[in-house]
């Protein structure tokens, strides 16, 4: 989603995020995706995100990831409310990967989010996001380049082995979110993000980098 993100250069006071781009002290009405609060709270205990329980789709990722990268250890994962503390700053948006904490932060609003954006508001849907933002990981435990591209590949390669997964759900999302013109910060195109997440799911995991 919008926020810290980068092109190819990894720091630890930015993160990587999903859509836009920026870094992760912009005001929260910045952001197309923020609440306005700009509280910290603490990580929910929950593993559901408006009644949508993300367990089998990270579970699915990291499954995929353990058999396709060598020594890969997963990402930590925190639910959070409006807002929450980093390593790369506050985050506020719906899904932002920090590399510092090798921490994916997801809203547990992400499926109400995605619904009043006329994203449907579904698990393929939801695993485009996750799969973003744990593609980023793989592209920091990996030292490979952090680009938006590849992460919207990454997503799609995951999804090969996630069988409760609708691919063309999820590529229809990755045009949902795109825009008419690439972003400042490297997001893709509609048809570049949907295309890529295609080009994940049929191709190898090289393609990707």
């Amino acid at each position: 989603m919008k926020g810290p993100d980068l092109l190819g250069i990894l720091g630890s006071v930015l993160a990587i995020s999903f859509l836009m781009g920026g870094t992760s002290t912009e005001p929260p009405t910045t952001s197309r995706y923020a609440y306005t609060s700009q509280s910290a709270t603490k990580p929910t205990t929950s593993n559901t995100t408006n009644n949508v329980d993300i367990r089998p789709i990270v579970n699915s990722i990291n499954t995929f990831y353990s058999s396709t990268v060598a020594g890969y250890i997963p990402p930590k994962v925190s639910i959070f409310n409006s807002s929450i503390n980093s390593s790369c700053g506050l985050v506020y948006e719906v899904a932002v990967y920090c590399p510092a904490d090798q921490t994916i932060f997801i809203r547990a609003s992400i499926a109400e989010d995605l619904a009043t954006r006329g994203f449907p508001n579904n698990e393929s849907s939801i695993y485009y996001v996750i799969g973003h933002e744990t593609g980023h990981h793989v592209q920091h435990i990996l030292n490979r380049s952090i680009t938006e591209h590849g992460a919207d590949c990454l997503a799609g390669h995951s999804a090969r082995t996630a069988s409760f997964i609708n691919i063309e759900v999820m590529a229809n999302t990755a045009y949902s979110v795109g825009g008419i013109t690439r972003s400042p910060y490297g997001h893709g195109t509609k048809s570049e993000r949907k295309s890529l997440v295609l080009r994940g799911y049929n191709g190898t995991f090289a393609s990707c980098f």
